[in-house]
């Protein structure tokens, strides 16, 4: 078995994330739908805050606002799997989707957007079923006080959910690449995914363990970015709030919310792109593995089914 080089695979990543900046714009859809669904519209936040509509009751107001957010919500789920879809096609060719314009790779992807949401939802539900299964009697245990079952029950349910959970998301990192680049269908991109996965078990788990640990560097960087931008905008403001006029603090305030906010969305955009890219150039060394493996079988037993000719 040919070894994966795991640094190779992230240097490339990189810079193809880096060289092809329009697949920025894929991973900033995919962050927006993030981000928005964290959003906690909680009526008491609503009624504190500024938003007004003329006209409607406190009551009806709120559920003015609920009905439109999950609007919002819904209409970026949709555009965060064409997203990925047109994430994969293009990562897979970007030299032919460079050219085409945004909308019409999102538009052309429509196609597998069926597909992907069903793969998204038959594994997070099996995921959270399995949770909730998992949960039951640790709420019971502590229900009645067993504590000490209790904590025991929850270390086991723990070293039972975290390899199912890792085995999901690499389904769904896997099923979604061999269905958006092989147009296959929903279960069989899923028996393969899992095939892969069990032909590379060890080779698959160094890869999760990899994108996890940039992972958490990437989320440090972000929070040193912040304190960074905090700290050399920080004197302007306040020189601004007891010398100047506080207009002009105000200004400043937004201008640094701002830049903030735009690195924030650019960062993340790209290192979305990124990990999208590392793990796609990951399946294809592993896939490619084992299409070379079925078609050495596949010679071998020609080879056997040839008479030779010394015995003829």
């Amino acid at each position: 078995m040919k070894k994966i080089q795991y640094l190779e695979i992230l240097k490339k990543a990189f810079f193809l994330s880096w060289k092809n900046k329009f697949l920025w714009f894929f991973g900033f859809f995919i962050f927006l739908s993030l981000i928005t669904g964290s959003i906690d519209l909680k009526k008491k936040y609503f009624s504190e805050s500024a938003i007004h509509f003329q006209g409607l009751s406190d009551d009806n107001a709120y559920l003015l606002a609920v009905v439109l957010l999950l609007v919002l919500v819904v209409c970026l789920a949709v555009l965060k799997i064409l997203s990925l879809a047109g994430l994969i096609a293009s990562i897979n060719n970007p030299v032919l989707y460079k050219q085409k314009k945004i909308w019409k790779t999102l538009t052309g992807m429509s196609k597998y957007f069926w597909r992907l949401l069903g793969l998204e939802f038959l594994i997070d539900f099996n995921i959270l079923a399995i949770g909730f299964v998992l949960l039951l009697p640790i709420v019971y245990l502590f229900s009645l006080k067993a504590f000490l079952f209790g904590i025991l029950i929850s270390i086991l349910a723990i070293f039972i959910f975290v390899p199912l959970f890792i085995l999901a998301f690499l389904l769904k990192k896997f099923g979604s690449v061999f269905l958006v680049l092989n147009d296959s269908k929903l279960m069989v991109a899923l028996e393969f995914s899992y095939g892969i996965f069990l032909k590379h078990i060890k080779e698959s788990l160094w890869m999760f363990l990899a994108m996890l640990g940039l992972g958490v560097c990437f989320l440090g960087s972000l929070m040193a970015m912040i304190v960074l931008v905090m700290l050399v905008f920080s004197p302007f403001v306040l020189i601004s709030y007891f010398i100047l006029a506080k207009m002009f603090m105000m200004v400043l305030l937004f201008l640094f919310s701002v830049v903030l906010l735009c690195s924030l969305i650019i960062l993340s955009a790209f290192f979305i792109v990124y990990a999208q890219t590392a793990w796609q150039i990951f399946f294809s060394e592993i896939a490619m593995q084992k299409i070379e493996e079925n078609v050495e079988k596949q010679m071998e037993l020609v080879e056997d089914e040839i008479p030779n000719p010394e015995v003829a």
